[in-house]
Parts: structure tokens; C-alpha cells; sequence
């Protein structure tokens, strides 16, 4: 019956935006993980209210103690964008964007290389020569 109604859900969803692979990920992540109880989930329960709370709580942390953590540094970029008008100074708008948040890439590797995940990552170079039907 559970299964029943898990399906019955996703079919009368009319919104659409739950997926088959959400459904099944929604299955094996959360209902079925050991620590999940239903008995925690109150009778009440309101995703949005939730949100929101959660969200406050975000509100309430440090930011720079995230940014200072991983590298992060906060800067004013400034790009030029080209335009149809002609002036003195070329055919170009500035364009300046305040509190730009930006990585080293040494620091992005870095951390890229501390994942679990690196472990699969292809590391051995190759060489690829093409040559042309036509020309040989």
C-alpha cells in the first residue's frame, strides 16, 4: 500500500517537477536511511515553514567565516563590454561589479584533489594526431 500511495503522489503531482529519479531518490536517501523515523516528522509539518526557519538560521552565520575557509576573496571587477557607438576612447562600456567572490585556481585544484571523488579522476596525458582523408 505505501508504494501505492508513493505513485499515487507522483501521478496526481500536477506540478511536474517531481521526477521519477527524485521519487526514487526521495525512497532510498531519505525513507529508507536508518536513522529516518516518521515518528520524528510532526503532523503538522509544513515544508515551507521549515524553509524559513532554516533559512534564518542561515542568517544568523558568520559569511566571512565560510569564505575565509575555503580562499575566498571578495573584489571589485570591472569588465568592458563592447558597444554599437562610436567615441574617442573605442567602441566599449564599463561596467564595474561590486563584491565579486573568487577563487585562486591553485586553491580550486587543491580542494578538487581532497574529494573523495578524485580518485577517478584521469590524470594520464595522451596525444591524438589527426590526419585528413584528403591531404594524408
Amino acid at each position: 500500500m505505501s508504494v501505492w500511495c508513493l505513485m499515487s503522489w507522483k501521478m496526481t503531482s500536477n506540478s511536474g517537477l517531481t521526477s521519477e529519479s527524485q521519487l526514487t531518490r526521495l525512497v532510498r536517501e531519505v525513507l529508507k536511511a536508518k536513522d529516518f523515523s516518521l515518528d520524528d516528522v510532526p503532523d503538522d509539518f509544513n515544508a515551507h515553514t521549515k524553509m524559513m526557519r532554516f533559512n534564518a538560521s542561515e542568517a544568523t552565520l558568520d559569511p566571512s567565516g565560510t569564505f575565509q575557509r575555503d580562499n575566498w576573496r571578495e573584489s571589485v571587477a570591472e569588465i568592458l563590454v563592447p558597444t554599437r557607438e562610436r567615441n574617442a576612447d573605442g567602441n566599449r562600456q564599463l561596467f564595474t561589479v561590486p563584491g565579486f567572490h573568487h577563487r585562486p585556481l591553485v586553491a580550486v585544484i587543491r580542494t578538487a584533489f581532497l574529494e573523495a571523488s578524485s580518485r577517478w579522476f584521469h590524470l594520464t596525458p595522451f596525444k591524438r594526431f589527426w590526419k585528413s582523408p584528403l591531404t594524408g
